[in-house]
């Protein structure tokens, strides 16, 4: 999973910064989620007016809480704004998926997510994006 992980520590401290893990030493092993874009590493085109996006958690053991939410940004004038978002409730337990569709318009686009959630009682938050994809006008329409 893309090296991005979140943690809880059992018996131990651990902190989630950016993607990387810190964690107090520990005689047990840390339970984790991941998350990746899968399975391709940015939205795709489904048809000519159709863009979607893929995303998967897996977690080691079930979190109490799971709130994911999954959008497809598409950059203008420099900024990246939201074209539609979802968020999912569901527990990974191992893993869930996550898919997103919306109108596809030319130009440059990318996948956003966020979760928050709770594993043995200590929260944890992440979120990252895909890597962007340029769409041209031959492959969805000009907005």
């Amino acid at each position: 999973m893309r090296a991005n992980t979140i943690a809880c520590a059992v018996a131990a401290a651990a902190l989630a910064v950016g993607g990387m893990l810190i964690e107090a030493p520990a005689a047990h092993a840390a339970k984790a989620c991941g998350f990746e874009f899968y399975p391709y590493s940015r939205p795709t085109v489904l048809d000519r007016f159709q863009i979607r996006g893929d995303g998967r958690a897996e977690c080691d053991a079930p979190p109490q809480e799971h709130h994911l939410t999954l959008a497809l940004q598409y950059l203008r004038a420099g900024r990246w704004e939201t074209s539609v978002s979802r968020t999912y409730d569901q527990i990974p337990n191992p893993s869930a998926d996550y898919t997103i569709t919306g109108n596809c318009y030319a130009g440059t686009w990318r996948l956003a997510m966020g979760v928050t959630g709770t594993m043995d009682g200590n929260p944890f938050v992440f979120s990252d994006y895909s890597n962007p994809v340029d769409i041209g006008p031959d492959r969805c329409p000009a907005q």
